[in-house]
């Protein structure tokens, strides 16, 4: 079997919405056209992240009328036969199982991505399907190191996982260009409506901590969950103008920038966007220590890591940046760097490099 450059890789992804993945799938493959590798991206429903890969020159089809397993198979097939391709790489893990098997077919090599925790990910697949990709795909490219443990205990041998911090964007997520204006603070929960992100401690959190203090607080997000937490908030006091909803397209960058600490209170996640962004716009985080985000927030230092069902110590800990407002600034400061030196743009250019160079096919 000879190794030769990876050229030409088609990426199969679920959706290209308003997701993490999403957005790292997007900066993986501008880094990837940067490099000379030709990527296309096959979906199997479309979103905002297509018009953003077109515009970068990177191909983008989306399937949305294949509806169900088989049908879907087979437009994947029909597409991948239109270009050439020396790689597939499975951008959600929920649709790895069709890049393994079309590799398979194809005879070439296939990449599947953890983004989330890797049981979570692959509860979302029939029975056994999981397992299946994991004995199968030649790579599985991991966020975390919390997610790359994981993956060992299921029996995943550790040459076949690599690891490939998320990128941010420190152009775009930086602090703001003027001291902040003093007055009353504000707290910002960012992420989709769902159940895992346990949006419901955010608002018992709030309400709480305003018992005491004046605070504003804002949570940025859609999702099924969006009308049952818009009635928990009303329950608990939590209205405008000093507690709002934003949805997923607004400036998220911008409220980043307005915000005094960023709140996360995820019961299952991979390595954290938001928590990252936020650190990189000169937030302080306090938040749960699910996937990745321990390995993140350096405690003490960029944030607070809490256990996610002692909502006594998100208390405390908010309670402890707001009447130190000179350790919360030196707080961001420090996450600021540790974004640059960890999960820079850069830092994808880097892993993507050493991960495509001689790929054995």
């Amino acid at each position: 079997m000879s190794r030769s450059p990876i050229r030409n890789i088609t990426v199969i992804a679920g959706t290209l919405g308003l997701g993490g993945a999403e957005r790292q799938l997007f900066y993986q493959a501008v880094s990837l056209k940067r490099q000379g590798v030709s990527v296309r991206v096959v979906s199997l429903q479309g979103g905002p992240w297509e018009r953003r890969l077109r515009e970068a020159g990177v191909e983008t089809t989306t399937l949305e009328s294949a509806k169900n397993g088989l049908s879907r198979f087979r437009a994947i097939q029909r597409e991948l036969t239109r270009r050439p391709k020396d790689l597939i790489y499975g951008a959600h893990f929920f649709v790895a199982p069709y890049a393994c098997l079309a590799a398979r077919l194809a005879g070439i090599p296939a990449f599947c991505s953890v983004h989330s925790a890797l049981g979570a990910d692959m509860a979302k697949l029939p029975l056994g399907i999981g397992a299946g990709v994991l004995r199968s795909a030649q790579k599985i490219i991991c966020n975390s190191q919390a997610a790359i443990a994981e993956a060992q205990e299921r029996g995943v041998p550790a040459e076949r996982l690599f690891f490939c911090p998320n990128g941010i964007d420190l152009g775009v997520y930086r602090p703001p260009d003027t001291p902040k204006e003093t007055g009353r603070p504000q707290l910002l929960a960012v992420g989709r409506l769902v159940p895992e992100k346990r949006f419901d401690r955010f608002l018992r959190i709030v309400a709480e901590i305003r018992r005491e203090r004046d605070v504003d607080a804002v949570l940025v997000g859609d999702g099924p969950l969006k009308n049952q937490l818009q009635g928990m908030a009303n329950a608990l006091g939590l209205a405008p103008p000093h507690f709002r909803f934003e949805p997923a397209d607004s400036n998220v960058a911008g409220l980043y920038r307005a915000a005094t600490a960023l709140v996360q209170t995820s019961q299952v996640e991979g390595m954290s966007n938001v928590v990252l962004e936020a650190m990189s716009s000169g937030l302080p985080v306090v938040a749960t220590a699910a996937g990745g985000t321990a390995e993140a927030v350096v405690e003490g230092v960029t944030g607070f890591v809490v256990d996610g069902d002692r909502e006594d110590l998100f208390f405390d800990r908010i309670g402890r940046l707001l009447n130190d407002p000179t350790a919360a600034t030196s707080m961001g400061e420090q996450g600021r760097l540790r974004v640059a030196q960890e999960y820079s743009l850069e830092r994808i250019d880097e892993c993507l490099r050493e991960l495509y160079r001689d790929v054995e096919r």
